[in-house]
């Protein structure tokens, strides 16, 4: 399974780049169908989140711990791979 450019904290253009509720379904719902579907791996491509840690380590931070919290959330016998760009 494929997930493309979940880039959380695009949508919330304000100053704390916080991961926007609906950014956060979105991304419960894949993780959602992911474990319905039981694929033999994840691989989650492109922007993973919206700043990188030179642009500012809370921001940073703030996404990639939302990021984390539902990819955590794959089932533990499937595997979940990063390839950011």
């Amino acid at each position: 399974l494929v997930v493309a450019d979940p880039q959380l904290g695009m949508r919330n253009m304000d100053t704390t780049r916080a991961p926007d509720a609906e950014e956060e379904q979105y991304l419960a719902q894949t993780v959602k169908f992911a474990n319905s579907v039981k694929p033999r791996f994840v691989v989650v491509v492109g922007d993973l989140v919206d700043r990188h840690a030179v642009e500012g380590e809370a921001h940073f931070r703030t996404q990639a711990d939302a990021l984390y919290k539902h990819l955590d959330q794959v089932h533990n016998d499937v595997p979940v791979l990063f390839l950011p760009g």
